[in-house]
């Protein structure tokens, strides 16, 4: 967990970056939206392992 937060951020502030760079959209909201993009997916992807294990 505690190498997994920080490069998440990581991972999700570069992207967000490239993305805003690419689509010449605001840097702050294009991050935040990466973040919330890669939180739901890594909530979904949890959702789903759980179910299937239960």
């Amino acid at each position: 967990m505690m190498f997994f937060s920080p490069s998440f951020g990581c991972v999700c502030s570069v992207a967000g970056l490239y993305f805003s760079w690419a689509f010449n959209l605001p840097v702050g909201g294009t991050i935040v939206l990466t973040m919330i993009a890669g939180f739901m997916m890594i909530a979904a992807t949890m959702g789903v392992r759980s179910a299937v294990t239960a």
